[in-house]
């Protein structure tokens, strides 16, 4: 595959976004190796690029299409129990965190979108964007892979794996602690009104 998206010119490039959009409406399947092939094909920030837009696309697509099959906004009275959730704000902080932290299954998430009481560009934009920093590893060490630089793609993998590792392990004690944090800021702000 990676042959022939190289030596196919834009066909190539139209392929691989669909191979991007495709392991997004699979959320089953792994993101990291896609990230690392494109990094490999097209650089670190061509890589980048094309994964956010692969992204981008196959997240607009699945929104869209759960919403056509008849997802609705979750009713405000059955998210008053759950106070991270209460309104807008609270939501587009905790997805952002969601899809920001490494080992978040992210693409199983977009799944979720339209029953969220989020705007969908908004969703769009937070879907994308928060993964900046987890899609510009896997493409930065696909593009030293590509270079040669195995030792600098091992040491970026290994790394990457280690964070995701351990924000999966204590994934409950680091949101507990940002959603209190996010609580303490919110009732400092909310008293000096």
């Amino acid at each position: 595959f990676i042959a022939f998206v190289h030596d196919s010119g834009f066909l190539g490039l139209l392929a691989f976004l669909g191979l991007q959009v495709l392991q997004v409406v699979v959320a089953v399947l792994p993101g990291e190796p896609v990230e690392l092939m494109a990094g490999l094909l097209y650089g670190t920030w061509g890589g980048l690029a094309l994964c956010l837009l692969g992204v981008g696309l196959s997240s607009a697509a699945v929104y869209y299409c759960v919403r056509a099959a008849g997802a609705r906004a979750i009713d405000a009275s059955v998210l008053a129990k759950y106070h991270f959730l209460r309104d807008e704000a609270h939501v587009k902080f905790f997805l952002f965190l969601l899809f920001f932290i490494p080992g978040t299954p992210k693409d199983v998430l977009i799944y979720l979108g339209p029953f969220l009481p989020v705007r969908p560009h908004a969703f769009f934009l937070i879907s994308t964007l928060a993964r900046i920093p987890s899609v510009i590893t896997s493409t930065f060490a696909g593009s030293q892979f590509a270079e040669g630089s195995w030792d600098v793609s091992l040491v970026v993998f290994l790394a990457t794996g280690a964070v995701a590792g351990l924000f999966v392990i204590f994934q409950d004690r680091i949101l507990a602690g940002i959603a209190a944090l996010k609580g303490k800021f919110s009732l400092e702000k909310h008293g000096d009104l």
